[in-house]
C-alpha cells in the first residue's frame, strides 16, 4: 500500500551519487506530459529507448504523465529536489 509520493519515488530527498571513478553520477528525468486528449496508460517506448541507449552509470528516472501529471513548477521543485541534471520533454 501506498503511503504517499515517496512511494512512488516523487519528492523525496535525494543524495548525489558517485560512480566508483569518483565521477559524479547523473541522474536523468525524461518526462511524457498528459497529452489532454486521451487517458492513454500505455507508456511510450520512446523514453525506455532512450533510457537503454544511456551511458552506464547515470540513473534514468520515468515519469509519464498521462500516470503522474505535473505541471512546470511541480517539475521544477521535483528536479531541484532530487537534483536532476538533464530534462527531456516530448510533446
Amino acid at each position: 500500500m501506498e503511503n504517499g509520493p515517496c512511494d512512488r519515488g516523487l519528492f523525496c530527498s535525494a543524495t548525489k551519487k558517485r560512480l566508483l571513478n569518483g565521477e559524479e553520477l547523473m541522474r536523468i528525468l525524461l518526462y511524457n506530459p498528459d497529452n489532454g486528449i486521451t487517458r492513454n496508460f500505455m507508456p511510450h517506448l520512446w523514453m525506455f529507448l532512450l533510457q537503454s541507449l544511456t551511458p552506464e552509470g547515470h540513473e534514468v528516472v520515468l515519469i509519464d504523465g498521462n500516470a503522474q501529471p505535473m505541471d512546470e513548477e511541480t517539475i521544477a521543485r521535483y528536479v531541484r529536489e532530487q537534483n536532476i541534471g538533464l530534462v527531456g520533454i516530448v510533446r
